[in-house]
């Protein structure tokens, strides 16, 4: 669920939820208000971690941490791939008003083909 925005504590809509605490140990399924009421008493929040299964897994975290930590591996991958460099070339091309193939004359321009009266000047 990267790419939507997660479901926390009320937003949750089902009845019962795989619970999982913040030491990361199994409470097992549990009533939606159930894991809403363990959520407040120790005072994080109920995040959506799975939500595809049946029932849902719900994991007990601050949300704000949890979202920062996700950007921050977001950001590390993005540093870590590779990068594409493309070589651009910028043209202008000048054809004679008479010439009325002038898509053909700046391709021709472009890739150093003399063709008719047009040049290609650099940028």
């Amino acid at each position: 669920m990267a790419a939507k925005e997660q479901r926390i504590n009320e937003m949750i809509r089902v009845r019962e939820v795989r619970l999982i605490d913040e030491k990361n140990e199994q409470r097992g399924i549990v009533p939606i208000t159930e894991a809403l009421q363990i959520a407040s008493e120790a005072g994080l929040d109920l995040v959506e971690v799975s939500p595809n299964v049946s029932p849902p897994v719900c994991k007990l975290l601050d949300y704000g941490k949890f979202k920062f930590e996700q950007e921050k591996r977001l950001r590390e991958a993005k540093r870590k791939q590779k990068q594409v460099w493309k070589k651009d070339s910028r043209s202008r091309f000048r054809c004679a008003s008479v010439d009325g193939n002038w898509p053909i004359s700046s391709w021709a321009g472009m890739y150093s083909i003399e063709y008719r009266n047009c040049s290609a000047t650099p940028l």
